[in-house]
């Protein structure tokens, strides 16, 4: 007997049993199916998340370097500007620092942020000066002009969803005045680090991933160079290297090299490796720390997908035990029409396979059902969190992504197949009838 042959007869008794192989699948595919959809919301949030921190640099991750003060003695900026190239970066030609009132900040070229600041840039008075602020500074500027209160007092802002969640998008394409007296022209928004009050969740569960949103990141407002814009400013030469890195893999490669990575602690404890001579900072919304600060979640998915799936593998394994015993009529009739022991045996294994198959591509399915379910009820939430963390425009938010790992739902129930198979052996013999 082919296997083809043990194709078709397998799939014509799952076609043939409908109301068994919808029961099967139901109960063999509930567990994987809350797995699914916990993976989907977590690489939900990991992912627009990541995509919303350097929306604005149009995903461009901006880094500066520049020699330790500590452990630099030996650097040179040939062998780090050689560093960052050799992971995919790209020196950014002639960043100045304008000394201002408000504190020194870089002058970068408008070219590098998304369209829309670049639009907006293009449209500066000839009194102002375009800027990009984090969404704190913002608020914290807005509220200060409102209430002449100490901008000092509020450096990191509670925000009211409903009520501040537009404030600083409401100023976009506006000049607005800074603490200082000084006016400046507010062209775009990057993430950065704010306290969220009166966010609720429907549901629970929404709650507990939305508190991942919520990732301290720190960000550097900046001034954008374009036609005639920033020119009467005085300046200064930057002392580090400026660079984009348009893969946040190659970012985390270059904040990985043994020169450039010794974390805080172990610079206060003089502890830095001997290789460690650069100092490198992600200075607009993009964390070094953010892949890892997400930890927590993974781990809580991670936790999860084991504990539910060994209850699955187990359901599934009597499940499709007791299936094996309520089928002694087909194995009659294959014995009636000639069929070998082994053939009999390599039919059913060829109809538990095509079982979990489909319970796992139903568990993918359900999945993204339920986290799109969970979305829906919590959308208008949704959108205001990110408007609010993250500085985008208004718009629909879904926090549900993908990642290849999923297909492995595909054959996590294959290993019941062949278990059962082998401990139902006697039952499938001859013998039995």
């Amino acid at each position: 007997m082919r296997f083809y042959d043990c194709l078709r007869l397998a799939a014509a008794t799952i076609t043939r049993q409908k109301g068994r192989t919808i029961k099967t699948l139901i109960i063999c595919g509930l567990l994987p199916a809350i797995i699914s959809g916990a993976s989907f919301l977590t690489y939900g949030v990991f992912q627009v998340s990541n995509r919303a921190i350097n929306a604005a640099t149009a995903g461009r991750i901006i880094v500066t370097a520049e020699p330790d003060a500590d452990y630099g003695a030996d650097a040179n900026q040939a062998e780090l500007t050689t560093l960052i190239q050799h992971y995919g970066g790209n020196l950014i030609e002639d960043v100045a620092l304008a000394p201002t009132t408000d504190g020194t900040y870089p002058i970068l070229p408008a070219a590098l942020f998304s369209p829309d600041i670049q639009a907006l840039a293009d449209q500066v008075p000839a009194d102002s000066i375009p800027i990009v602020l984090p969404v704190s500074t913002a608020i914290t500027w807005l509220q200060t002009a409102e209430t002449s209160a100490d901008p000092a007092a509020t450096s990191l802002p509670l925000l009211n969803s409903t009520t501040d969640a537009s404030l600083a998008h409401s100023a976009l394409g506006q000049t607005i005045t800074s603490p200082s007296g000084q006016n400046y022209f507010l062209a775009g928004l990057i993430a950065s680090s704010v306290g969220i009050n009166n966010i609720t969740f429907a549901d629970p569960i929404m709650s507990y991933y939305a508190q991942e949103l919520i990732t301290p990141r720190t960000a550097t407002p900046v001034l954008l160079r374009t036609a005639g814009s920033a020119a009467n400013l005085p300046t200064e030469a930057s002392t580090a290297l400026w660079a984009y890195f348009t893969s946040a893999t190659d970012a985390y490669r270059f904040f990985a090299d043994p020169a450039v990575n010794c974390d805080q602690f172990d610079r206060q404890e003089q502890i830095c490796p001997d290789t460690f001579r650069y100092a490198a900072t992600a200075p607009l919304g993009f964390e070094l720390s953010f892949r890892w600060s997400y930890q927590n979640l993974f781990s809580f998915h991670t936790g999860l997908a084991l504990v539910l799936g060994v209850f699955a593998l187990t359901i599934a394994f009597i499940t499709q035990l007791r299936l094996l015993g309520h089928n002694p009529r087909s194995i009659a009739l294959y014995y009636s029409l000639g069929a070998s022991t082994r053939q009999v045996r390599l039919i059913h294994l060829t109809h538990l396979i095509l079982l979990d198959l489909l319970a796992g591509l139903s568990a993918i399915l359900i999945g993204f059902l339920l986290a799109l379910i969970l979305n829906l009820i919590n959308l208008g939430n949704l959108t205001e969190l990110y408007t609010t963390l993250y500085g985008l425009p208004t718009s629909t938010v879904f926090l549900i992504g993908w990642s290849w790992s999923q297909l492995l739902l595909l054959i996590f129930l294959l290993p019941t197949a062949p278990l059962c198979i082998l401990c139902a052996r006697r039952a499938l013999t001859n013998k039995q009838l």
